[in-house]
């Protein structure tokens, strides 16, 4: 595809480039040559009306790093992500001071979305995973990695824990047709005891097409261990969210634990933005899917991007019921309490969400 561009806009990215930011020069380092999957990506490049940071055209992804001055430019952002997504861009969009600092964690996060879109072109001549093009929420500077405030996903919480709000949108097909072993799909293995292998994963939606994203969120899941095991799927009231919020649908899954933790926190991640989720954006924004790591097997962590278990896993009934019918006799680690009694204690929380089970 030959993508057009604004002539007048050469002299300036020429400029640009001679002036890169440190985290400009940190990423470069490792995307230049063809370092991503044989991927060839061009600094500064303009396209349309814009100057792109770095870009991608066999795979059209565009990766932007955002400084300081993008606070003040929300409404920019919008206007400009919205716009390249019309013309089959993707974008993903992390902070300076994650690509000068964190350079390897932007890194991995930009292989997995590249990998994942090479996996689907091979799949289906001519498109992507779905999703790919997916508009961002809305942008804002957040701390952390890739708009990760707190250890473990963006969001800081597992599915949902920092309910964010939106309007609930209708979900087409909501009960029909889940993958095998997915809720509705048999008790066949629910009752398993935790074993030190097994990987507690939160889902979590509430914009778009809610049952339709923990779909694929479960087939993803599968991918990764095809013995993966789902609860039914419940609908939950925001937690500290801002009046109006939307409600949420929530789901947990059991994997087997293989290789790196931090591995699969950023393969996580990096399906997330696939699926449209931005990277930089207000505290507790909508976001159309969230994949969580709530405890493996026994482990007890505390890590700058990681703590297990989740340190609000043992107080949001989203997370308790649906874990409890996965794993009845779930102790957290740790912690030393059994699951009915953490439920019984977040029931009796005041202003306790509602979640109740809806297929």
């Amino acid at each position: 595809m030959r993508w057009s561009y604004d002539p007048r806009l050469v002299p300036r990215a020429r400029a640009l480039r001679n002036q890169s930011t440190p985290g400009e020069i940190a990423l470069w380092k490792h995307l230049k040559k063809g370092q991503v999957f044989g991927v060839d990506f061009h600094r500064q490049k303009p396209l349309d009306r814009f100057i792109l940071d770095f870009f991608a055209p066999s795979v059209a992804l565009n990766v932007e790093l955002d400084g300081a001055s993008h606070a003040g430019r929300i409404g920019e952002d919008q206007v400009r992500d919205e716009r390249l997504r019309r013309l089959g861009v993707s974008v993903l969009r992390f902070r300076e001071v994650e690509a000068r600092w964190q350079t390897e964690d932007v890194v991995q996060s930009i292989r997995h979305w590249v990998q994942r879109k090479l996996a689907g072109a091979s799949n289906t001549p001519g498109s992507g995973p779905a999703g790919l093009s997916a508009p961002p929420a809305q942008a804002q500077p957040d701390a952390g990695l890739c708009g990760q405030p707190s250890p473990n996903t963006p969001g800081s919480g597992p599915a949902g824990l920092s309910a964010p709000l939106a309007q609930a949108q209708p979900d087409a097909g909501l009960c029909g047709q889940l993958p095998p072993n997915t809720p509705g799909s048999g008790p066949a293995g629910l009752s398993a005891p935790l074993d030190r292998g097994d990987v507690g994963i939160g889902l979590g939606s509430n914009l778009g097409d809610r049952g339709e994203e923990l779909r694929q969120a479960f087939a993803l899941l599968q991918e990764i261990d095809p013995g993966a095991r789902f609860s039914s799927i419940y609908e939950s009231t925001p937690v500290d969210c801002p009046p109006g919020s939307g409600l949420f649908l929530n789901a947990v899954a059991l994997i087997r634990r293989e290789g790196s933790l931090l591995r699969l926190l950023d393969q996580f991640q990096a399906y997330e933005l696939e699926r449209g989720r931005a990277c930089v954006r207000p505290v507790n924004a909508p976001r159309p899917i969230d994949l969580d790591l709530l405890f493996a097997g026994d482990e007890v962590l505390s890590t700058p991007r990681l703590i297990l278990p989740h340190p609000r896993l043992h107080g949001r009934l989203f997370v308790l019921l649906p874990l409890a019918e996965l794993l009845p006799d779930f102790v957290l680690p740790g912690g030393g309490v059994g699951i009915q009694d953490l439920i019984r204690a977040a029931q009796s929380r005041p202003g306790a969400e509602s979640c109740r089970k809806i297929d």
